[in-house]
This record gives structure tokens, sequence and C-alpha cells, in this order.
């Protein structure tokens, strides 16, 4: 399949928000469409197209529990993350429209024109792309204009928070391996909504990843230097005077 008939399927999918569809059309032309993927950070996505990073967020989670996009995150410095993003065409589209099929027949009339010597039967085919194209590219735009109108006015339900114990007693009737929709952009649930049990297992969750893509196991002193060094990044970003600590969004 290539981007164009891709495209068309993404803004006709039945049963996904205007803003999950534009999302997903922003992460598509930020891959590479050879491989369907691309190593390439979520800011400079949501960061390109002005997207609210809540909305972004929010989006891309409704994205991968779609099945359309895939994204593995994994964390090579202090505050510093390798992502790469996977879009599944062939799950995407599943979601075919009336829409979708008429521009397809009409493509692959063109595509298989029949054979002829006649010079007036070749114009008239060309007039033929030449108006369909056009009418593509009008839609395009009415699409695209259609989609921003909604990012800039969010119609979405209004945001709702909680306290952070309100969390703590949330996420301690979960295993950590249930609470992926707390993650935040560094794909990591953040250990102040845990409690001790959960803690530790999301530490060992994180001590996983790491070992995985190394292709071998920490020793006893670098995996002391890990637990701290993860407390320490979520205790940098979610300090205790921060609105993030003071102010859990919730997502359930």
């Amino acid at each position: 399949m290539n981007e164009f008939k891709l495209q068309c399927h993404i803004m006709t999918a039945k049963d996904v928000k205007v803003t999950d569809r534009f999302i997903m059309l922003c992460i598509l032309k930020s891959v590479d469409w050879n491989t369907w993927s691309k190593d390439i950070a979520m800011s400079a996505i949501y960061n390109k197209y002005e997207i609210p990073r809540a909305t972004f967020s929010r989006s891309i989670k409704q994205l991968k529990s779609l099945g359309w996009i895939s994204v593995v995150s994994n964390r090579t410095g202090l505050k510093q993350h390798h992502t790469t993003i996977t879009v599944h065409p062939n799950v995407i589209k599943q979601h075919e429209s009336t829409v979708v099929t008429q521009i397809d027949t009409l493509v692959t009339q063109i595509d298989t024109p029949k054979v002829t010597q006649n010079d007036t039967e070749v114009t008239q085919i060309d007039t033929t792309v030449t108006q369909i194209d056009t009418t593509v590219t009008q839609n395009d735009t009415y699409i695209n204009i259609n989609n921003n109108n909604n990012i800039n006015n969010q119609s979405d339900e209004p945001i709702k928070y909680v306290s952070r114990m309100e969390a703590v007693v949330y996420t301690n009737n979960f295993h950590p391996r249930d609470l992926r929709h707390l993650a935040d952009d560094r794909d990591k649930v953040p250990l102040h909504i845990l409690g001790a049990v959960n803690k530790r297992l999301e530490i060992e969750r994180r001590v996983a990843v790491v070992e995985e893509k190394r292709g071998r196991k920490m020793g006893h002193h670098e995996r002391l230097n890990f637990d701290g060094s993860q407390r320490d990044e979520d205790a940098k970003i979610y300090h205790a005077h921060s609105f993030e600590f003071k102010n859990i969004r919730k997502v359930w």
C-alpha cells in the first residue's frame, strides 16, 4: 500500500476520533514511507504541528490500543530517550470506507486503461487523471483545515485531576503491567503514584527493558546504581512542589 491510499484510509476510518486521525496523519508524515518506521522524539512531532502535549499523549495511547502504531522507547542517558515509532498499514486498512473504495476503484481503472493508439482516448484519460488529482487535493485541504480546527478548538471532555493519594489508592489495586495507560512520555509509570510494592515492581520492569536492550543482565552494583538513578530521575521530573506531583490527571 502506498502512502496516498494509507492517508485515505486514515482520514475516513470509522469509529476513530478526528483528533486521533489528525495526529495519525502527523505521525505518518514523520516516518519513512519505505519502512513505515523512524527513530524520532515524540516532542519533535507535537512541537512541529503545535499539538498540546496532553492531547498528543492521549491520542498516542489510543492509536497504540487500535494497533495502528507501536512505540518502543529506551533510556539512553539522563533525560535522553531513544524512541522508535512504527506504523502498521495492514491494521489501518481494516478501517475501510465507501470513499476509499471509490477512490481505489477509480485509481485501478486509470492504472489499467484500454490499450489503444487513438490519441483522443489518451487525451481523455489524461484529463480524467488531472480532474481526480485536483479533487483529491481540494479534499485534502478541506480535511486538513477541518482537523486543525478540531485540534485548536478542543471539544473533548474536560480534564479531571485527582490527588496524589487517590492515585496511589487506585494503582495499588493493579499490577504495574496493567497500568500502562498511566505511563508518561518516557513510557514509564511515575513512581510517586505507586505504592511500595508496585514501585519496586515498576523498577524491575525498567531493569528488564534495559537488560533486554543490552542482551545481558545487570551486575549487583550496576543494579543498585540503576535503582538510584531511576528514583532520582522521577524525583527531578515530579518534585514535591511541581504541578504534576500534586495534580494527577485522571485517566481511569
